[in-house]
């Protein structure tokens, strides 16, 4: 399947409003989506914790808080749920609206953005809802096509792990992407601290792909430290820890970039510095800006679902639903 128009999206990103995409002609879903969001999950979300950022949650969702240190949204979707609203109380801020596909069963406070626009309840159709599910499952080759760009070129083998568990990146293709495999009982060793060199410019770097390989599960306990990578808003932005095979992840460690595990449910401990783009999420600490930066694979594969999405897709319906909010605050 050719995925025509990729590498011209991820170089040059169109404007963000709110979280919606606009401008939004011949764009590429699995560049997009990740782009967007701050958490994307195929199932169900269960927090009591901030999420700071948009989220789009593919089933049904326990949340606290949304939109701490988001920008003003003037009313657009910081929350798009396919499923149902469960809990108690859920606050939304920054002007931002829920998008719904199921039931609310939790009350919602909408609070205003800087500009005093609040936002409000927009629920979504049937083929909206559709629509967002196939765009969802876009994360998957988003995921196997960071791998597969590992294993088409033979000297991403540079970047490696050394035995003091420091990352050494040697080694940044022209089109920006630096990327790295390790195998994932490598980030279950108790006690470890993991630091990175980089023996490149971090400026040429537009994507740092730390691909963990294995299967099953993986569990970071909470003695493992990434010094390494604190205190550098470059990198958090432009890295991805890309879990392509694994199946139940606990991240018991503060971590720094995006978690990209699209076929596992992620347990958090900490706080996460960037965006989680998973199976499911149950997160017991805040999930923090920035949201991702860098570039998606420049050959994503095909998703097991079919999601033949025409192109834009994602980005017009949340741009429907943003201007079906304006259209109604007018009158």
């Amino acid at each position: 399947m050719e995925f025509c128009g990729l590498r011209r999206f991820s170089k040059k990103l169109p404007a963000l409003i709110g979280g919606v995409m606009v401008g939004f002609s011949n764009l590429i879903v699995s560049a997009g989506v990740i782009h967007q969001y701050n958490v994307i999950t195929v199932k169900d979300v269960n927090t009591q914790n901030d999420i700071e950022g948009p989220s789009l949650i593919g089933g049904n969702a326990n949340l606290a808080t949304v939109g701490n240190n988001a920008p003003p949204q003037g009313g657009a979707p910081l929350v798009t749920v396919l499923g149902n609203l469960n809990g108690q109380n859920l606050n939304i801020n920054s002007g931002g609206s829920l998008a719904i596909g199921g039931t609310r069963n939790a009350n919602v406070n909408y609070n205003s953005d800087s500009n005093g626009v609040r936002g409000s309840q927009i629920n979504l159709s049937s083929s909206e809802v559709s629509t967002l599910a196939s765009a969802i499952q876009e994360i998957k080759s988003v995921s196997s096509g960071f791998a597969q760009m590992y294993a088409d070129n033979s000297l991403f083998a540079q970047n490696t792990l050394n035995a003091s568990n420091v990352f050494q990146i040697n080694y940044v293709d022209s089109d920006g992407y630096a990327i790295a495999s390790i195998a994932g009982s490598a980030l279950t060793a108790m006690n470890a601290n993991f630091g990175i060199n980089f023996n490149v410019p971090l400026a040429s770097i537009s994507s740092l792909v730390i691909n963990v390989t294995g299967a099953g599960d993986i569990d970071i306990g909470s003695s493992i430290h990434f010094n390494g990578f604190q205190n550098n808003s470059y990198l958090t932005s432009h890295l991805i820890w890309n879990f392509t095979d694994t199946t139940k992840l606990n991240a018991g460690a503060n971590m720094h970039g995006a978690i990209l595990a699209p076929f596992a449910d992620v347990k958090t401990g900490p706080s996460m510095d960037g965006s989680i783009w998973a199976n499911s999420l149950k997160a017991g600490g805040e999930v923090h800006y920035p949201l991702y930066a860098g570039n998606g694979p420049l050959n994503p594969s095909p998703v097991p679902e079919p999601s033949t999405l025409a192109l834009g897709s994602i980005a017009s319906v949340m741009f429907s639903v943003y201007s079906y909010r304006r259209r109604k605050n007018a009158v």
